[in-house]
């Protein structure tokens, strides 16, 4: 799937190369000269060779959904951000529902397992940070004696 991304952002750049030669010789009112011409068609084929693979990748993404009962990887982890959103607000969101016409599949139990593995952890390191706290004198707390 990065890969296919990073295909199709180099097929956008290769887009916007030939629009640029494109534009530059309309603004002039004049047709591409031989060195542009030649540019160009140089870019049009590594655009298509990228198309080509594009479509490689495509096919084989496909054929992976297609498989019924294989599970697939997970590439995504939970960013550092989405836990930390999750530990100052407390926010809590249900990930799936028990009857499968209220969205009772609307989470892969992979991804799930991910994030409560991710909150475990969170929760252990703010527990230890908690209790070592609690050790600390007042002073370091701002509370001034007097």
């Amino acid at each position: 799937m990065k890969k296919q991304f990073e295909l199709r952002q180099q097929k956008a750049d290769l887009t916007q190369q030939m629009r640029s030669l494109l534009t530059k010789a309309e603004d002039e009112k004049r047709s591409l000269n031989t060195g542009e011409a030649k540019q160009f068609d140089e870019l049009r084929t590594q655009s298509d060779s990228l198309n080509a693979e594009i479509a490689r990748y495509e096919a084989l993404s496909d054929e992976e959904r297609n498989q019924a009962g294989k599970t697939q990887p997970t590439s995504e982890k939970l960013s550092n951000d989405e836990l930390r959103h999750y530990i100052v607000t407390g926010e809590t969101r249900t990930l799936s529902t028990g009857v499968p016409s209220e969205g009772g599949y609307t989470v892969i139990p992979e991804l799930n397992k991910q994030i409560m593995q991710q909150l475990r952890w969170k929760k252990w390191v703010m527990l230890s940070m908690i209790r070592y706290c609690d050790k600390l004198p007042a002073f370091y707390y701002g509370v001034r004696d007097g």
